[in-house]
């Protein structure tokens, strides 16, 4: 029984200062890193929703914004946790800064469009497609 442990203080805490760091680092940080940065927002975008718009949010778009101008970066795994981890957040391709950071699905720039671009490439795993 008892509170869930999302609900403990020292939780909320944890996290925002955990993933302060990653989003200070983020433009050095590989694309396995930034992936696993934002399946951590993801996870905890339902559990915590105070952290949404200050903490969660903003990690999950800098994620997106790594994986658009270091694409070559992030192999077909890595897009696929980035892309899983903005649906677990409900996160559409214009919900981005100014309503275009993740892009569209045309192939324009944003996330959406490396996502559009791997696809197009085709292939599996490290290589340029999916």
């Amino acid at each position: 029984g008892g509170a869930p442990l999302a609900a403990a203080p020292v939780v909320a805490e944890a996290l925002r200062a955990a993933l302060g760091k990653a989003r200070h680092d983020m433009h050095r940080a590989s694309g396995r890193d930034a992936a696993m940065a934002a399946g951590a927002a993801a996870a905890a975008w339902s559990a915590i929703e105070s952290l949404r718009a200050t903490v969660l949010r903003p990690c999950l778009l800098d994620a997106t914004q790594l994986a658009r101008f270091r694409r070559e970066d992030f192999n077909a795994h890595d897009l696929a946790i980035l892309a899983g981890a903005l649906a677990r957040a409900e996160l559409a391709p214009d919900d981005g800064p100014a309503g275009g950071g993740l892009g569209d699905a045309s192939g324009g720039g944003g996330f959406a469009g490396v996502l559009a671009e791997r696809l197009a490439a085709g292939g599996s795993g490290e290589g340029p497609g999916l």
